[in-house]
């Protein structure tokens, strides 16, 4: 799904900060690049969201997300927002299953909310054409690993969001940073990146929970009101190809 750029930036807003999930926010920039692979590098990431005003440079972390990506493609988020004493306010689960989607996972009810569709096991990014087109800001370096910095505008005039791609972990985003045209700026950043598979003690079992459309009905709906109809039909189109491949075993 490709999403249209004018309500990019808070359609993933609300799915990549809120539900946690860091590399999927910028699924739309890599799509058309991407190769098939025959494994995806496993890796455990832990990273803080923070929120900065104007003239700040140190917050307390609003978020901490740890991130289990195995080398069969199934991977794991697990967020825990805090208020601003500190104290845990909550924690969200979300989970990507290879040829079934995106979920966010609520064990009090027992059920998946699907969020997107995640279709293949791994992917291989083309480094030359990610710099070649015009969201390419500069190559940098995180935590050792060489990205590829994207900037692409946001929902202000003067406001933008880059992301920082690791090719060697297959494309993860790293790190984001979204510039406010007030000054301020939020960024989602990652502390420690250990190569690896995670152990089973780690990952879980993935619960074999029915699937709930409800949050993802309620992104079309969402975008139907602010007057996005074609965002939102794309998003009617994927849902209905993900409840076919559901019913008919496939997904």
């Amino acid at each position: 799904m490709r999403l249209p750029s004018g309500r990019l930036v808070t359609y993933l807003a609300i799915v990549v900060l809120l539900l946690g999930l860091v590399s999927t926010g910028v699924g739309f920039i890599l799509r058309r690049h991407r190769q098939m692979n025959s494994q995806v590098v496993p890796f455990t990431m832990v990273s803080t969201q923070q929120f900065f005003k104007a003239g700040e440079n140190k917050r307390p972390p609003r978020a901490n997300i740890t991130r289990f990506q195995r080398s069969d493609g199934n991977w794991k988020e697990v967020v825990t927002y805090y208020n601003e004493d500190r104290s845990i306010r909550g924690t969200t689960t979300t989970l990507g299953i290879t040829g079934r989607g995106v979920f966010k996972v609520n064990d009090d009810v027992q059920k998946l909310f699907f969020l997107s569709p995640m279709y293949h096991a791994s992917h291989e990014i083309n480094e030359d054409q990610l710099r070649k087109t015009g969201q390419f800001a500069r190559d940098a370096v995180v935590l050792g690993f060489p990205v590829i910095v994207q900037r692409t505008p946001s929902g202000d005039e003067t406001g933008y969001t880059e992301f920082y791609l690791a090719p060697s972990l297959g494309g993860t985003m790293v790190r984001q940073v979204v510039f406010h045209a007030d000054g301020s700026y939020s960024v989602v950043d990652a502390e420690t990146i250990k190569v690896g598979e995670p152990s089973e003690s780690e990952f879980g079992v993935i619960p074999n929970y029915p699937v709930d459309y409800a949050l993802y009905e309620r992104f079309i709906k969402d975008a139907d009101s602010q007057g996005d109809h074609e965002l939102a039909n794309k998003m009617r189109q994927v849902l209905e190809q993900q409840k076919a491949a559901s019913s008919s075993g496939h997904g």
